[in-house]
């Protein structure tokens, strides 16, 4: 199993399209995804046969929620979503909860955020939030080196 760990604000929700449609929402009151950045996801998850873990602040929402969120923003891979909870001090321990507590193997996994994720740099694709996820060449590299 591939993982894509995504986050969404910085990453998906771009400053670059947010300002272009005036921050308008969608008629579920949050943001549109930049949909240059949905090209791209969709496209990187074609090519590494990728499910999505989503890392962001939104998933206190809850999975389900999610999966309809990023399901209305044409995006059909989320899986799952990283555990929240006072025990972790980092993103990148989420993320290594995630890991370790999967039913299935995990064969490769990148993660696409705008910040540092500390401990697991060598698997960050790190975003610019003005454009978000926009480097698949990048992305698909960091992919075949993990």
């Amino acid at each position: 199993m591939n993982i894509l760990f995504l986050d969404i604000d910085g990453t998906l929700v771009t400053r670059s399209h947010q300002q272009s449609i005036s921050y308008k929402e969608m008629d579920d009151g949050l943001p549109y995804f930049d949909p240059e950045v949905v090209e791209v996801v969709k496209e990187y998850c074609k090519i590494t046969n990728s499910d999505i873990v989503v890392i962001s602040t939104w998933r206190t929402a809850g999975l389900e929620r999610i999966q309809e969120i990023f399901e209305k923003r044409g995006i059909e891979r989320v899986i799952g979503v990283t555990p929240i909870g006072f025990e972790f001090k980092t993103r990148g321990e989420e993320i290594r909860c995630w890991i370790n507590n999967s039913y299935d193997d995990i064969d490769k996994f990148i993660i696409v955020n705008d910040r540092n994720i500390e401990t697991l740099e060598h698997a960050l694709l790190k975003t610019n939030p003005l454009d978000g996820f926009v480097d698949l060449d990048d992305a698909l590299k960091l992919f075949e080196n993990s």
